[in-house]
């Protein structure tokens, strides 16, 4: 499995680490199922992984349905795709598709959330369910901004404006003796480092008004459990801003190939003049591009903070597909006439 998803190096939400931890943490009360597809002779060509979980429909039923292993709970994947072999696409839908029609008794639907909009596995299994007699409706989710990243901060700024510019350049001379990036290593054991995380996270939030992702429950959990599998890997991306000897902003995400993707972050209300999320983003696009990363992935969410570094967005978007028959029919109707989809 792992020599096979090499070839997805990019594709963080559907690895080993992601969904081993999921599935120990947060699949209580869910049948985890885990496909496999083989050529004839014996050579993986495509994984994928599933859950059959209860979930809500049009707000109004509670249903079985089959979804993508890691979605539809407190954490959330971002970006999602298949590992499916380019060169055996249709073969592996269609082995796929007759392994549906035979599983999929008691589950009224299945469900993929999370879908990155240039995901052509995703979207050409949909393509393929829709053309057997399966019902399928698409829905966009949100907006995700990122940008491609050059070989220098400074190539970098010539892309903005002169104002984005002269406020990047003045943010970082202003604070450079002040405030400076480190590795969560500086700050003690992984298990530290998070408590530091999670209490930043919580303060930024009650500044806002709005509740934190670490009060969710199996929320830390599963990040802590996920850290300790990746953090061997060299796909943890743990930073701090500190002022002396105390953390004052954090940002956490994850490498994988090329890519670095921005997770979660939060900063103490006392140095909010300084710009501290402003500030930390700058240092890390400068650590990144020293490190030969190629791609800044802010995740999902149209924060402004977001616009003001990436002009480049896509979108995630979920699928329903609904099997031939007569209930599907009254399902599909039904979120047609709801949602005002096709």
């Amino acid at each position: 499995m792992e020599i096979f998803q090499r070839r997805f190096r990019d594709a963080f939400f559907i690895s080993p680490g992601w969904l081993s931890s999921f599935q120990q943490i947060l699949c209580q009360g869910q049948q985890a199922e885990h496909i496999v597809g083989r050529d004839e002779s014996g050579n993986l060509r495509g994984t994928i992984h599933l859950a059959r979980v209860t979930t809500s429909f049009l707000k109004l039923f509670r249903l079985r349905a089959m979804c993508l292993l890691g979605t539809r709970s407190v954490v959330s994947p971002e970006h999602l795709e298949l590992a499916i072999d380019p060169d055996y696409r249709q073969e592996w839908y269609g082995f796929f598709e007759r392994h549906l029609r035979q599983t999929m008794n008691g589950s009224a639907f299945l469900v993929f959330d999370s879908v990155s909009n240039d995901a052509p596995n995703a979207d050409g299994l949909m393509t393929y369910l829709r053309e057997r007699g399966f019902y399928v409706v698409k829905e966009d989710q949100d907006v995700c901004p990122g940008l491609e990243l050059p070989g220098s901060l400074e190539e970098l700024m010539e892309r903005y404006s002169p104002n984005m510019r002269k406020i990047v350049r003045r943010t970082l001379k202003r604070n450079a003796a002040e405030l400076r990036l480190v590795d969560y290593s500086e700050i003690g054991s992984l298990e530290a480092a998070f408590d530091k995380a999670r209490r930043l996270h919580m303060m930024s939030r009650v500044q806002k008004g709005q509740a934190s992702s670490f009060e969710r429950q199996g929320y830390v959990a599963f990040h802590r459990e996920l850290s300790r599998v990746i953090e061997p890997q060299g796909k943890l991306y743990l930073k701090f801003l500190m002022r002396g000897t105390e953390p004052v902003s954090f940002r956490y995400g994850f490498l994988s190939g090329d890519v670095y993707y921005d997770y979660q972050t939060g900063y103490d209300p006392i140095v909010a003049k300084q710009r501290p999320g402003f500030l930390i983003v700058a240092l890390i696009i400068q650590d990144l591009i020293s490190r030969g990363i190629k791609r800044f992935d802010f995740l999902r969410g149209d924060e402004g903070y977001k616009r003001h570094w990436a002009p480049l967005t896509r979108r995630t978007s979920s699928y329903y597909a609904f099997p031939p028959g007569f209930k599907s029919r009254v399902y599909h109707t039904l979120l047609r006439l709801y949602h005002g989809v096709k």
